[in-house]
């Protein structure tokens, strides 16, 4: 596979002559990232900017590849796995995700008919640090979707002496659809994200949502949109993740055959499936982890709904005929309550929507032992247009 890249360091102050260094096919050239004359006075403004400046979203950067190494702590700073994550992208069915560890090795391909998976299949759900990692490489910031419901407001910078802005988004903390269409939404709001950036230019700095916090260092330039090299993720101040980037590029040209799964791959739903019984005595039965936690599949979580809010379908998806599945891995706390959400898949243009709905979800509390426990799971959200094809 032939590749093309264009990323570039961004906090120089002069010009100078490009490095190439021929590692991971990097060509870096030390020069000043785009920038606005002038950055947004509106808070909404610039999370627009922003959402449309930071990441991999563009369709102006597909086809893409980036791979990066991690590690990942556990609550108490231990460590508790390393390795890399590398994706291959064209479109939201046409894509490769790899996964190696000290304990997993995986690969997942995007097609017409759902996700392949082949390699190791020894765990129902990934810890939900790679989830969020490569959340924060390719969407870190609100989809565009969602921005009609969601107030954006200025707020004291980061702790950096005015040399970031804040800005926190809240939404509603329920709405209802009616059977009419029509969509009404509490008057109750709810603080989803407060998101510092640079003062000179709209560079994603910091994410903080609950007692999670993100650190984004070291930006470089991909084709004019940012992307951190260096990530830190925090839970009460105790690093659960770090990550480096080591490679993003633009794929020029697309060689089909490098998204083909093999003969021996086999639907991610089965392999989710095989993964559970090799745990439990049967696929409904809940996986410890050790934290406390329960593993439980989606037909388990699925039959303790007790409340559920249908998402509100993007415009810009139906302009663009864009249907299909996302999923989400999900934390549901002791109250049936979700209190983590992360995608694992689907439709960029279709995520938001998908979390501000389950988001909104609430469950019956898993029992284990006659107790309430936290749990994990997946969720799968259906776009569909039109009217589902019958068979003949």
């Amino acid at each position: 596979m032939q590749k093309k890249t264009s990323m570039r360091p961004l906090r120089t102050q002069t010009y100078r002559p490009c490095l190439v260094a021929f590692v991971f096919a990097f060509t870096l050239c030390h020069a000043q990232g785009p920038t606005s004359a002038k950055m947004p006075g509106d808070a909404k403004d610039l999370m627009r900017l922003a959402a449309g400046t930071n990441g991999l979203s563009g369709p102006d950067l597909q086809p893409w590849h980036l791979k990066a190494s991690y590690k990942i702590f556990d609550e108490q700073g231990n460590a508790k796995g390393q390795g890399t994550y590398e994706e291959f992208w064209a479109n939201q069915t046409k894509f490769k995700q790899i996964i190696k560890s000290d304990s997993l090795t995986q690969t997942k391909f995007g097609t017409d008919h759902g996700m392949m998976g082949i390699g190791d299949q020894v765990q129902p759900v990934l810890p939900w640090q790679l989830n969020a990692m490569r959340r924060d490489l390719t969407n870190p910031l609100p989809g565009a979707s969602s921005f009609d419901t969601k107030d954006f407001v200025d707020q004291a910078d980061d702790g950096d002496e005015g040399q970031t802005r804040c800005i926190s988004a809240s939404g509603p903390a329920q709405f209802t659809r009616k059977a009419d269409g029509t969509t009404t939404y509490s008057e109750e709001r709810r603080v989803q994200g407060v998101f510092c950036f640079d003062r000179e230019k709209p560079v994603l700095e910091t994410h903080t949502e609950g007692t999670y916090k993100t650190k984004f260092s070291d930006p470089v330039i991909l084709r004019g949109h940012y992307l951190p090299r260096n990530i830190e993720m925090t839970k009460n101040g105790q690093v659960v993740l770090s990550a480096h980037l080591d490679v993003v590029e633009t794929i020029e040209p697309v060689n089909d055959a490098d998204f083909t799964p093999p003969p021996d791959a086999i639907p991610v739903r089965d392999i989710k499936i095989v993964a559970i019984k090799r745990e439990s005595p049967g696929i409904d039965a809940a996986i410890p982890t050790n934290q406390g936690q329960v593993n439980i599949s989606g037909g388990v979580a699925h039959g303790l709904l007790l409340s559920k809010v249908d998402p509100i379908y993007p415009a810009a998806a139906k302009a663009g005929r864009v249907q299909g599945t996302v999923i989400l891995q999900a934390k549901i706390g002791k109250d049936g309550h979700v209190n983590d959400l992360h995608v694992v898949s689907g439709p960029a243009l279709l995520q938001g929507a998908a979390m501000d709905a389950v988001n909104q979800w609430t469950y019956r509390p898993y029992l284990l032992n006659g107790n309430p426990v936290e749990v994990m799971t997946t969720v799968n959200v259906v776009f569909m247009l039109g009217e589902a094809p019958t068979k003949p």
